[in-house]
Parts: structure tokens; sequence; C-alpha cells
């Protein structure tokens, strides 16, 4: 499934207090990540956040 949409899902975390999942997923695209999270399991998530990774603290810290 993730070859097949250029997907990858790296980690994911889950509080079980409040039953939230926050997944790490590394795509070309919303819509490419989608696919690969309800092919895998029929759900999909509330929300997607576009992150990238800073390299140095400085570079995070300029980008703030």
């Amino acid at each position: 499934m993730q070859d097949q949409h250029d997907g990858k899902y790296l980690r994911y975390w889950f509080n079980e207090t409040t039953g939230n999942v926050f997944c790490l997923v590394e795509a070309p695209s919303e819509e490419a990540a989608m696919a690969v999270h309800g092919e895998f399991h029929g759900l999909v998530a509330d929300e997607i956040v576009e992150v990238r990774k800073a390299h140095d603290v400085h570079e995070l810290q300029s980008s703030i």
C-alpha cells in the first residue's frame, strides 16, 4: 500500500486519556497520505498538518 501511493508511515503516538492518535507520514501529497491511511484500516485523518524537518535548533528558532 505504501509503495503504491509513494507514502510511508514513520511513527505514531496514542494518547490513552483522550483517545487521540497522531501519525507521522512522509508522502508527496495530502491525498497520498490519506489514501495509504484509508486503505490500511479504513479510517481517515480528521486533520493533516504539513511539517518540515529542521536540521538544527537555530534553523527551527529562525522559522518561528
